[in-house]
């Protein structure tokens, strides 16, 4: 996956409806939830947080060229789609699904 692309100190913009929904800032850096996103899985790995608190949805991050689309169970990621988008906006490739499980207040968390 073409997380390599990004870092630590990459800049991400969420839709502020998102951003309260899940409580997490609408703009920042990745931080630590960078170091998580990198430690993605195979789909068949995936693990749903079944108890806890916090929303369940979808939230994207975008970046730039790329977008993180991520599925949330009770305020943690459990799945994640990357795209990067050409410069005239038009799609240039889809990761498929991944596995990961990295709480939502990691974007809190800047490194």
């Amino acid at each position: 996956m073409e997380l390599n692309n990004l870092s630590s100190q990459s800049v991400y913009q969420v839709h502020e409806n998102k951003a309260r929904l899940y409580h997490v800032p609408s703009h920042g850096r990745l931080g630590e939830m960078y170091s998580c996103l990198k430690s993605y899985r195979p789909l068949a790995t995936r693990k749903v947080k079944k108890e806890g608190e916090g929303k369940s949805g979808t939230i994207t991050l975008a970046l730039g060229t790329y977008e993180i689309y991520l599925s949330v169970a009770r305020g943690e990621a459990y799945g994640m789609v990357l795209e990067k988008y050409k410069s005239d906006g038009s799609l240039e490739w889809r990761t498929g699904p991944s596995a990961v499980n990295c709480d939502l207040n990691l974007l809190k968390k800047e490194k």
